[in-house]
């Protein structure tokens, strides 16, 4: 790669927000172009400008001319302890070409030589090109992998077909074409004969055509099955076939004005009509997509987004604990819309009786020691003190319901002893005051405790709690984690 004058410099520009790298002129040192060789230069220049202008460094263009490809895994190691994702630890033993570190250290960058198959570019966190694009070259190289750029075509391919999928058409137009695999041929008969439709596979192997109407359609059907298990490679076909008990002279004569024999031209016709080839790439989910380092940036918060009755409290905590605004306005913001709860809702169609009732949800993000949980305690000491007064409402509640149920058992108790003896006396006046005198000694109800929150209640206590709060409720959970696993109780 050293040798051609395909090299550029980069350096990091913001656009839209993001920082990307933009290609430079070692010539100029201003704007170079992948589709202009004028702007490029040799590596020795690239590694001059570098220096005398400043970049981030040097790439490489890829062009259709040279045999080169790359394969970009992005944001896939921790640059902090080197530990790389096991998706793109397969790709990199797969490929097993010199491979290197991204400029962030985060990324890996694979170079091989080889053609990218037609179709798809980029997915995810995978990017693959051999023109028309330029990469960084750092020269920190990854330990484990080959210090030389080695030939992939067959591997690139595998790679390609399980990233993007299969690509009808081949580069000649001329129908289907597979990659080729790395299963040897006992693999292959063996993989083919544990498969779901093996026994076919295992009959056709040994010569029986009775499930075929004649034996051009029997040698038709075994060359499509070997198709998907040799990832269309036509010589491993043909050689496979040879070794079947199909196999017999009519395979090599030449039926064809064009000198094809009948072994080939079965065989193509087998491969135009795959859809499906068989990698020894694992077929897996794809790997989640990493959370990037560190917490995002975020702006400071402005007083004035608060409430204005507010507003002054939560400067107030802030200042006082020395702690974030953010940590007090989150956690005053949603218990204040706990007891705002069911009083306000809208009606989003004015005539109905369908009524939105708003539900906030808040948490506080931020790393260990920052004073989130004692910020949060202080905020909600105003709930903490209604709290008190409901628990005190309704322990003297009880206390009086306590007192007239008494009152209640024993006027029943003293009316029951009055009835008795009427019945006894035959005294019908009687009898008929002290039925209506039990109408009015009916037990009391039991009183409720208003409830201003919960802190480690299922989602089903919680749905009868709110039976009895029709207002609504503060949900408190001190971690994140600890709500997220109430969830499935």
């Amino acid at each position: 790669m050293k040798e051609l004058a395909q090299w550029i410099n980069w350096r990091y520009e913001e656009r839209d927000g993001k920082l990307t790298k933009v290609p430079l002129c070692p010539h100029t040192g201003k704007l170079a172009r992948v589709d202009q060789p004028e702007t490029w230069g040799s590596y020795e220049e690239a590694l001059e400008a570098s220096k005398k202008y400043g970049c981030g460094g040097v790439g490489f263009v890829f062009t259709e001319v040279d045999p080169y490809a790359g394969i970009d895994l992005d944001d896939i190691r921790d640059s902090q302890t080197g530990e790389i994702e096991e998706s793109a630890r397969k790709i990199i033993e797969q490929l097993n070409s010199y491979a290197e570190l991204s400029p962030s250290g985060s990324g890996i960058h694979v170079l091989v030589k080889a053609e990218v198959p037609p179709g798809g570019r980029r997915k995810g966190q995978v990017e693959v090109y051999d023109s028309g694009r330029f990469f960084t070259v750092t020269g920190t190289h990854l330990p484990g992998t080959p210090k030389r750029i080695e030939e992939r075509q067959v591997e690139v391919e595998i790679l390609h077909r399980k990233i993007f999928g299969f690509t009808k058409g081949g580069a000649n137009g001329q129908g289907s074409h597979g990659p080729g695999n790395d299963l040897s041929d006992a693999e292959v008969l063996a993989k083919a004969g544990q498969a779901s439709n093996g026994e076919a596979f295992e009959k056709l192997w040994a010569g029986d055509t009775s499930d075929y109407a004649s034996g051009s359609e029997a040698d038709l059907a075994l060359c499509s099955r070997l198709v998907f298990w040799t990832s269309g490679d036509s010589d491993r076909i043909d050689k496979l076939f040879r070794q079947s008990g199909l196999y017999r002279p009519k395979w090599d004569e030449r039926h064809y004005g064009d000198g094809r024999t009948y072994g080939q031209a079965t065989i193509e016709k087998a491969l135009k009509g795959a859809t499906e080839f068989y990698t020894t790439i694992d077929d897996e989910w794809e790997g989640p997509v990493p959370l990037p380092e560190g917490l995002p940036s975020a702006a400071p918060l402005d007083p004035t987004m608060l409430p204005e009755p507010l507003r002054g409290w939560i400067v107030d905590v802030s200042e006082r604990m020395q702690i974030p605004p953010d940590f007090a306005a989150a956690g005053a913001v949603v218990v204040a819309g706990s007891l705002v709860g069911r009083r306000v809702g809208i009606h989003p169609k004015r005539h109905d009786d369908w009524l939105v009732v708003p539900n906030l949800w808040g948490a506080v993000v931020g790393r260990p020691s920052l004073m989130k949980s004692p910020a949060l305690a202080e905020v909600m000491k105003p709930l903490a003190r209604l709290v008190a007064v409901a628990c005190e409402a309704y322990q003297n509640s009880m206390l009086a319901y306590e007192t007239d149920v008494m009152v209640a058992e024993a006027t029943k108790a003293a009316l029951k002893d009055k009835l008795k003896k009427a019945a006894k006396n035959g005294d019908r006046s009687m009898l008929e005051e002290i039925v209506r005198s039990s109408q009015d000694t009916d037990v009391p109800r039991e009183p409720l405790l208003r409830r201003y929150k919960s802190e480690d209640a299922t989602v089903e206590k919680i749905s009868e709690i709110l039976l009895e709060n029709p207002r609504g409720i503060l949900v408190h959970r001190d971690e994140l984690s600890g709500w997220l696993r109430n969830l499935d109780k």
